[in-house]
């Protein structure tokens, strides 16, 4: 191979690596692939995409504190990172998807991703739930501070109710 040829892919390769870095970048500065969407257009093919699944996660699905039946949660790094550390406030893009079960099946998702940097109440989070994979109609919450997810999640660490380290 020529130098130029050299040159020229050597180039190419930099501006792909150049260019992957910002379309996929994180909420957490050197992690890609770990920005949770907070719109439900967006959030819903995220999550029947399984893009959660690289998160650090529960072992298996067990029975929620709370109503959502049999659950597996998953954590991002920005999460992961805040609850390992003990802060008592998580960063902006901190975000968890818990699978919600019925029967060994997979039924639905319920997320929270923060949003601002003041929790404001459970208002500084997006909250997300829908009772179906398929439909994505099926939305039981959806917003910033939506009441439905508040109402629990006041009792936990900057809203956030799964034991760490994770089981």
């Amino acid at each position: 191979m020529s130098i130029r040829k050299t040159y020229a892919a050597l180039l190419f390769a930099l501006a792909l690596l150049w260019a992957a870095r910002f379309m996929n970048a994180s909420a957490q500065p050197g992690k890609l692939g770990t920005v949770v969407p907070t719109t439900g257009d967006q959030l819903f093919p995220y999550l029947q995409a399984g893009s959660y699944r690289t998160f650090s996660a529960e072992s298996a699905p067990h029975a929620s504190a709370g109503p959502h039946g049999l659950v597996r949660t998953f954590i991002n790094p920005a999460l992961e990172g805040s609850l390992a550390a003990g802060d008592a406030s998580h960063p902006v893009g901190s975000a968890a998807v818990k699978e919600m079960y019925r029967d060994d099946a997979l039924v639905g998702w319920a997320v929270y991703v923060k949003t601002q940097a003041e929790t404001d109440g459970g208002n500084g989070y997006y909250w997300y739930e829908v009772s179906s994979t398929e439909d994505p109609s099926r939305v039981v919450a959806a917003g910033n501070g939506a009441p439905t997810c508040t109402g629990c999640h006041a009792a936990g660490q900057d809203f956030t109710l799964s034991a760490f380290p994770l089981q």
